[in-house]
């Protein structure tokens, strides 16, 4: 639409500028340039607001909240806790700026305690919000929560002027309408002081205030900028007070000349509400408003990739930009392959804008992956296991040799070693392209199962939620043999989940989902149908503003069922009688359901037909349920040893059925001593030889270092699932990361051998043969 018009001119960016300054800029410059557009709710009629009017709206907003730029000290902190459309919003933050003030944005959504708690801490005694359109009791509780001090804490509490009086002339002022400019800064801010608070999600705790100084937000800019200053962007649905928010509805106008797409402004004083963003409002007035781009959140575009409709005016649109979560690899690569120019975008309030914001030529079936910024000096920190934590090295690092560390500066410090901020983020690097990295979770999401095995709940969690049935999903299973997963389904198909028959068909429905899951995550993180925990109605799955589930938050409301679940995780009908027969159909039925309904032969041995040791797990906890109903003491002699003891269906059940009719398996325990001072008389004196499996594990890399270095240790057979690369290197990558001394892994004593799958353990038959006796 403007890419037949000559480019703008921009603020130079080669000096530090505040917003201010930016949007002066386009003032003396482009005034007639629209910098925010919307679309009449009455009508199709397109309505720009132009520089001009948009810097006369913030004056008139910084009149009104310090008249004279008399009263307050300059760079004392306006909090702003608004639910009002964008184009209001915007005037009122910069509008508090231009006043010589910081203005704090800050969540509607947040509690009264964590507002209160903000504020405090940047010493904020003025409060601009909209008293009709908060949510119920939300400003109540803010006064409540002020009087429980001891001395109270001082709060000014202004409501935002309306709208008539922000933009009298919505649309159509003019440079010869009456107008008074507010007073201009005595002295320019300097680049270190603070221009505005953002804050943290809170996901963790109370949220935390970080400030950005002018500086930061230029070095922003410089990282975030796009080739063509003449594109329209959708900010509609981008929450104004959250950093991706800001970015693009404040940043990109003021610093790269963008004009913003967004939904059309209404009174709040009257107590109008503004729109709430939907999947179908947010492409309706996309293209009411002509945009040529749009920047959303994983969670709307998994909706949208449903829709041949939204998805061909998606690719008619030159770039689709998405950030604050991962995106399925499934939903992009079918929105790529329906020709959407999609791009995965990452950033934090801590650091600000890291990667580029454009994908390259030639690299569209990359969307997912992120190339860097240069201008920031990354550390990646190997955790082992393929995936790699993302530090962002800040300015004053290396400054003898690192020179983009001069031209970046991370708001907040969390490294002792170094000037730098640790992300917490984890990555895995490109197969062929090394500057190329792509997101997996964070480091603090990792789940590590009571066998010390991890499982990154991200890519799962992708897939599931690519389901039409799936509103949320989060994977749980800290501290427990395997993982499991809480699904919140979509409104139109939420059940009761009391009921046996829609659990069971939901649960059938989603299914499909999960076995893809399962298709390409490790064994240990497999999802069976039995750990599918479906959230209720009264409570669905908190969000953080950009709508991505909270997941502390999550795992806090549901532990109670997450725990009930892994208790009646066993509890299942024993068969119709104990005989070796019935048994032996039952357990076909079981080994069945936790293998993605494959049928086992029951003459075969288990372990060569896919049975691993998290099914073996599955299966004893399934027994047991079942033969305590007959012979309360099975626990004490059903191990999951019992299970490779008796590798076929055939063998298993003849036992089973002996220890639900026969007490002697109990009650003689003379046979087994026999045999353990037997064992103990003959093996007096000699070394012991160690089978350890899962070595490259966090686990398992500690118990191989204790064992080489134990002189009563004669031999370490280190067995491992096969990888891409060999056990040798992970071995080393593990002992890295968890401090361990690396030379122990030279000790004559130690064999890395085997493929657990393979026929005489994928080993030599001498080898074999030399394990066998030795252990």
């Amino acid at each position: 639409m403007n890419s037949g018009k000559p480019q703008i001119s921009l603020p130079s960016l080669n000096e530090i500028i505040t917003l201010s300054q930016g949007f002066n800029f386009h003032h003396k410059h482009n005034a007639e340039e629209p910098a925010y557009v919307f679309s009449d709710k009455d009508s199709d009629e397109l309505i720009a607001v132009n520089y001009r009017e948009f810097v006369r709206a913030c004056d008139r907003v910084a009149h009104f909240v310090r008249p004279g730029r008399s009263g307050a000290i300059d760079g004392q902190v306006v909090g702003i806790v608004l639910v009002t459309d964008t184009l209001q919003y915007q005037a009122i933050l910069v509008g508090v700026m231009r006043a010589g003030l910081v203005p704090f944005p800050i969540s509607h959504r947040l509690t009264p305690e964590a507002i209160i708690h903000l504020l405090k801490i940047t010493s904020s005694h003025h409060l601009i919000t909209t008293p009709t359109t908060l949510p119920a009791g939300l400003l109540d509780g803010i006064r409540q929560e002020l009087s429980r001090g001891e001395n109270g804490y001082e709060l000014q509490i202004q409501e935002m002027p309306g709208l008539n009086y922000v933009y009298p002339k919505l649309g159509k002022e003019k440079a010869s309408d009456s107008f008074e400019p507010y007073p201009p800064p005595s002295q320019t801010p300097s680049a270190d002081d603070i221009a505005v608070f953002l804050h943290s999600s809170g996901s963790t705790g109370l949220p935390k205030a970080i400030s950005q100084t002018h500086k930061r937000l230029c070095q922003w800019a410089i990282v975030g900028k796009l080739d063509n200053p003449r594109l329209r962007y959708s900010a509609i649905g981008l929450p104004p007070f959250h950093t991706m928010g800001f970015i693009v509805c404040t940043l990109k106008p003021a610093f790269h000349g963008l004009s913003i797409g967004i939904f059309p402004p209404v009174d709040t004083i009257s107590g109008a509400q503004p729109l709430v963003p939907t999947p179908k409002n947010i492409l309706e007035h996309a293209k009411r408003t002509q945009v040529t781009g749009l920047v959303t959140v994983p969670a709307f575009l998994q909706t949208w990739v449903h829709s041949k409709e939204d998805i061909d005016f998606l690719a008619s649109l030159k770039h689709v930009l998405f950030a604050g979560g991962m995106l399925s690899t499934k939903t992009g690569d079918a929105l790529v392959e329906a020709g959407v120019n999609l791009n995965s975008i990452y950033g934090l309030t801590e650091l600000g804008p890291a990667s580029r914001f454009q994908v390259q030529r030639g690299r569209e079936k990359d969307w997912e992956w992120l190339e860097m910024t240069p201008r920031i000096d990354f550390e990646w920190v190997s955790q082992g296991d393929g995936t790699y934590e993302c530090h962002a090295l800040g300015d004053g690092t290396y400054e003898c040799h690192a020179l983009n560390s001069k031209t970046h500066e991370v708001a907040v410090l969390n490294r002792s070693d170094k000037r730098g901020y640790a992300t917490s983020d984890l990555f895995v690097r490109h197969p062929t392209n090394d500057k190329l990295w792509k997101i997996v979770g964070r480091l603090d999401e990792v789940i590590i199962h009571s066998s010390g095995e991890k499982t990154v709940p991200g890519p799962i969690e992708d897939i599931i939620s690519t389901s039409p049935f799936v509103q949320g999903t989060i994977v749980f299973g800290r501290g427990h043999d395997y993982p499991g997963v809480l699904i919140e389904p979509r409104a139109e198909y939420a059940i009761d989940v009391h009921d046996p028959t829609a659990l069971e068909d939901l649960r059938d429905k989603i299914w499909p989902r999960i076995g893809e899951a399962n298709k390409v995550v490790p064994k240990y993180s497999r999802l069976f149908k039995d750990m599918m925990l479906i959230t209720t109605h009264d409570k669905p799955l908190p969000r953080a503003a950009k709508g991505t589930v909270i997941r502390k938050q999550a795992l806090q409301a549901y532990m109670r069922e997450i725990e009930t679940t892994y208790v009646q995780m066993g509890d299942v009908e024993p068969p119709k009688n104990w005989n070796p027969d019935t048994v032996e159909e039952w357990l076909v039925t079981q080994t069945s359901q936790m293998n993605r309904s494959k049928a086992f032969l029951v003459t075969e041995d288990i372990f060569a037909q896919g049975f691993d040791s998290l099914s073996v797990t599955f299966l004893r906890s399934r027994v047991l349920s079942a033969l305590v109903s007959v012979n309360p003491s099975a626990s004490d002699i059903f191990s999951q040893n019992t299970i490779y003891d008796h590798p076929t269906i055939r063998k298993l059940a003849q036992y089973i059925s002996d220890v639900a009719t026969s007490t002697e398996l109990v009650t003689s325990p003379n046979h087994c001593s026999a045999i353990d001072a037997m064992i103990e008389l003959y093996s007096d004196g000699l070394a012991p030889s160690v089978l350890l499996t899962g070595s490259t594990g966090h686990l398992g890399s500690r118990i191989l270092a204790r064992l080489l270095t134990d002189p009563a240790i004669s031999r370490v057979y280190a067995f491992n699932r096969p990888g891409t690369r060999s056990i040798e290197e992970r071995q080393a990558d593990q002992f890295n990361s968890n401090g361990l001394d690396v030379d122990v892994l030279k000790s004559s004593k130690l064999r890395f051998v085997g493929d657990l799958s393979g026929k005489h353990l994928g080993i030599s038959e001498d080898l074999y043969d030399e394990a066998s006796t030795s252990l």
